[in-house]
């Protein structure tokens, strides 16, 4: 239990740090969690890969 609660504050952590526009980067977040992938990923694609993909996941939510 310990290592999966430090694994989450990690994550919330990265979010936090990683989060340019909140409001994207957090349904990024959601989206992601729903898919397995991790907001990372999603600053690795960059704004247009990040964009692109979370009004795919919007479409389907």
């Amino acid at each position: 239990m310990i290592g999966l609660a430090s694994r989450e504050n990690a994550e919330i952590q990265e979010r936090r740090l990683g989060a340019i526009n909140l409001g994207v980067a957090d349904r990024a977040w959601i989206s992601s969690r729903r898919f397995g992938r991790t907001i990372l990923e999603f600053l690795n694609e960059g704004a247009d890969g990040m964009t692109h993909w979370t009004s795919g996941c919007e479409m389907l939510l």
